[in-house]
């Protein structure tokens, strides 16, 4: 049982690492317990120096709403770059809380930014 669960783990590590969205994971005191390459990628940083951050350490821009229920950011902007900022909770039992997906928009509004001048 623990060799499946192993490699569900692992299987799971490879399908994040490939995605072409920055993908950080949080724990419930928004502490980030996992990134993906492209979001080491993004930020310059090496996965084990992003790690047991505050996510707010790593992007200030992102800090929670009036009640605290979630972040106030649906876009974000990183070295000149825009993300589309999406926040999925998990399920209680899950290792993450919370998982933050940063989607780069910077072609499509920059396009449509141009579009309107």
């Amino acid at each position: 049982l623990l060799a499946r669960a192993e490699g569900a783990e692992t299987a799971l590590r490879a399908v994040l690492e490939h995605l072409p969205d920055a993908v950080v994971a949080l724990d419930a005191f928004d502490q980030i317990v996992m990134v993906n390459a492209e979001a080491s990628r993004m930020l310059g940083l090496a996965a084990n120096l992003i790690c047991g951050r505050a996510v707010s350490s790593v992007f200030p821009m992102m800090v929670r709403d009036q009640n605290g229920s979630r972040f106030d950011a649906d876009e974000i902007r990183i070295r000149d770059r825009r993300f589309d900022v999406l926040l999925r909770t998990l399920p209680s039992d899950a290792v993450a809380a919370r998982l933050i997906v940063l989607h780069d928009v910077t072609a499509e509004r920059n396009g449509a930014d141009l579009a309107r001048e």
